[in-house]
C-alpha cells in the first residue's frame, strides 16, 4: 500500500522528488548553511496531474538526475561531507546524512510502486 495512493503507479511524484535531491545535492556542494523547503506530496500530486503524465518520461528523467547526482557526489573532497545545510522538517543535515535519508526514500517510494503495480497486474483481466 502507497504512502501516497494517489500517486498510482506511474512514478512521476519519484522524478520530481529527485529533481528536488538534484538540487539540495547542488545546494551542500556550492551553498553550504542555506535552507532548503519540505514540498507537500499531497498538493504536488493532485494539481500536478500525475495520472496523465507519462512513466516513461518520469522514468528517464529519474535516471537522469540520479547520474548527474552520482557524477558530482563520487568524487567529492572528504571534507564536503560534512556541509550543512537546514531542511524546513528535519533540521540540520549533513550530506552524508542527507544522502542516507535521500536513498531510502527513493528505494521506499520505487518499491510502493513495484508493490502497487503487482497488486494491479494481479487484478487485470
Amino acid at each position: 500500500i502507497a504512502l501516497y495512493p494517489s500517486q498510482g503507479i506511474n512514478g512521476l511524484f519519484v522524478a520530481d522528488s529527485e529533481t528536488h535531491m538534484y538540487i539540495r545535492a547542488r545546494r551542500f556542494v556550492a551553498e553550504p548553511g542555506s535552507k532548503v523547503l519540505a514540498f507537500d506530496h499531497d498538493k504536488w500530486t493532485e494539481k500536478l496531474d500525475y495520472h496523465k503524465q507519462s512513466a516513461d518520461d518520469a522514468l528517464a528523467l529519474f535516471q537522469y538526475l540520479r547520474k548527474l547526482t552520482y557524477d558530482l557526489l563520487k568524487d567529492l573532497p572528504e571534507e564536503t561531507w560534512a556541509n550543512t545545510v537546514e531542511h524546513s522538517q528535519y533540521g540540520v543535515m549533513t550530506l552524508e546524512q542527507w544522502l542516507e535519508r535521500a536513498d531510502r526514500h527513493a528505494n521506499d517510494h520505487l518499491g510502493q510502486i513495484k508493490s502497487n503495480y503487482e497488486s494491479w497486474s494481479k487484478q487485470a483481466p
